[in-house]
């Protein structure tokens, strides 16, 4: 059977086993004494094991290494939470297999026995420190009961025991358990002496381990390093060099270890902020070019329109008027704010505005105008409403010869009380009062009527 992941949880004499396949499902359950514990996963193919980092565990994990396996250390506190129901050991290994299987899950890397060692020095003067300190305060204590008063720090201890021993008031069994209290704290001393001696040892050996490691990294080799050394570089001189290097950085002020990181992310913002200006600069240089070719169009379609009114407005006038001549100009420099305005002359006058024509004059230049615009856009019907009201017979009659030629193609509809337009028309549509209070339309066929008086 071929095991994914194997988790263990530990203790003195029994181990607890749970194993998972590669599909997650629970395929081992198992119990193990401490003496088949190893012997277990000797005969077992190497696969993933996780323990709970604890008492032991890293001891264990250096064995499980050697016997081919992968070894893995959970935190307990990323243990914790998945424990689901009561706690014991089966549920303690099904909770530590649980945890290894969640992505992202922190493990911690197994300790080297010499790493273990290394921090037993540690541990062990953290304690002796503590001893001390308590032996210290227990001394000073003692010693105020009859009156003698020492400061703090293991500095003072020697004057006090000797104050001690020279002071008669002190019984002498008091003195006498004072001194012993003495010997102890002189005893731990003594101790942290020879533990100090020994971390600082230590520290010069894995600071030579750190080097050589750093060294095989670079691929340099010592010997060929100290060889190409100058003959004045000396560890003095190199001591020098870096406290006036220290000194430098220190005159440097506090330093923004985060500077690379924030320079990093507003390096992103700008280079964003970039994209958006240009997309932007290129939109509004979009926009730009549309509205300039808008308004070249513009123009154009403007001007051509312009041509052509005013070439109807010069040719219709004087069919209107009998001669004279009107035009179109435009006010001011060409631009979108620039007017439009009208001249007209009719025969015999030099009117220098059109406000100067009279009502019926200025009636018949805005028809010529009217029927200008007109034959640019013609419709299929065209209603004037009352235009012949101001005009004279004369008028009229041209009026009603250029209304019947443009009738051809378009459909006058007009409203007129003079008869000389009404004989133009081919049919009539009036109002009539037969009876008092009473109207009706009347429609009359002028043509249909014609033919039934020729009858």
């Amino acid at each position: 059977m071929k095991y994914s992941r194997i988790a263990v949880d530990t203790s003195k004499s029994v181990f607890t086993l749970h194993g998972v396949d590669a599909a997650g499902h629970a395929i081992l359950r198992r119990n193990l004494k401490r003496a088949a514990f190893e012997a277990f996963f000797a005969k077992l193919e190497p696969t993933e094991v996780v323990l709970e980092a604890c008492g032991g565990s890293h001891h264990w994990g250096r064995r499980l290494a050697e016997l081919g396996h992968t070894v893995k250390l959970i935190p307990p506190q990323y243990v914790k939470p998945y424990v689901k129901r009561g706690k014991n050991d089966r549920n303690d290994a099904e909770a530590i297999n649980e945890a290894a299987g969640r992505p992202g899950m922190r493990f911690v890397p197994v300790k080297s026995a010499a790493s273990q060692a290394d921090a037993l020095a540690l541990n062990l003067r953290e304690l002796l420190v503590g001893q001390r300190t308590a032996l210290i305060n227990a001394l000073r204590g003692h010693a105020t009961e009859f009156g003698i008063v020492a400061a703090k720090g293991t500095q003072h201890i020697a004057s006090l025991l000797v104050e001690v021993s020279q002071n008669q008031a002190v019984p002498q069994t008091a003195r006498e358990v004072l001194a012993l209290l003495g010997e102890q704290i002189d005893h731990m001393n003594q101790q942290l002496d020879k533990l100090d001696a020994r971390l600082a040892a230590q520290q010069v050996r894995i600071r030579r381990e750190s080097i050589a490691e750093q060294l095989a990294a670079t691929a340099f080799d010592l010997a060929t390093l100290l060889a190409g050394l100058a003959p004045e570089a000396t560890a003095e001189t190199w001591e020098a060099d870096l406290q006036e290097t220290k000194g430098k950085i220190e005159r440097l002020g506090q330093v923004n270890l985060a500077a690379i990181g924030e320079f990093k992310e507003q390096s992103e913002r700008k280079e964003y902020l970039d994209r958006q200006c240009k997309d932007l600069t290129d939109a509004l240089e979009t926009l730009e070019t549309a509205m300039r070719k808008i308004d070249r169009e513009t123009r154009a379609r403007f001007q051509e329109t312009f041509d052509k009114v005013n070439a109807g407005l010069k040719e219709k006038f004087p069919r209107l008027f009998g001669g004279g001549h009107a035009y179109l100009e435009i006010e001011g420099e060409e631009s979108e704010n620039s007017g439009v305005s009208v001249m007209a002359r009719p025969p015999g006058k030099r009117n220098s505005t059109i406000s100067q024509l009279s009502g019926g004059e200025k009636a018949l230049t805005a028809v010529a105008l009217v029927f200008a615009i007109f034959d640019l856009n013609p419709a299929p019907f065209c209603l004037l409403d009352e235009v012949d009201a101001p005009l004279d017979d004369n008028n009229i009659g041209r009026f009603c010869d250029i209304v019947r030629e443009m009738s051809r193609s378009v459909q006058f509809i007009f409203i007129t009380h003079n008869k000389t337009t009404m004989e133009m028309a081919s049919q009539l549509v009036g109002v009539t009062q037969n009876e008092p209070g009473v109207s009706r339309l009347v429609a009359v066929d002028v043509d249909e009527a014609v033919r039934m008086a020729a009858m």
